[in-house]
């Protein structure tokens, strides 16, 4: 598979969960995400996750294609910050070689 297809396919695979009210990730699937999280906290799982009220009560949820269209990713590059839809801003991820999953987004920064 070259580069191109590999991105393509990414594109295709890649989702955005909303982890909390301050978090997204980005990855391949819930369960994949939710280890990401678990390994980034230091957590034993999904339950420790939901007994310390890190993640919502019905677990992560999945963004719609729609969804990700709509929502405005805030980039500070530089001082200056560019909008961008969350679309926009993972394809970007994907063409810069991102390993995922990984934090997307969160407004704690």
């Amino acid at each position: 598979m070259d580069k191109t297809d590999r991105e393509i396919e990414m594109r295709r695979t890649i989702r955005i969960f909303a982890v909390n009210d301050c978090e997204w990730w980005a990855g391949e699937s819930e369960a994949a995400v939710i280890a990401e999280v678990c390994k980034q906290l230091d957590c034993a799982d999904e339950a420790e996750l939901l007994k310390e009220e890190y993640i919502f009560d019905g677990g992560i949820v999945g963004l719609s294609e729609g969804r990700i269209q709509q929502l405005i990713y805030h980039d500070d590059e530089r001082g200056e910050v560019v909008k961008r839809t969350f679309r926009e801003q993972l394809d970007r991820m994907i063409l810069a070689g991102q390993t995922f999953p990984c934090l997307f987004a969160t407004t704690e920064y």
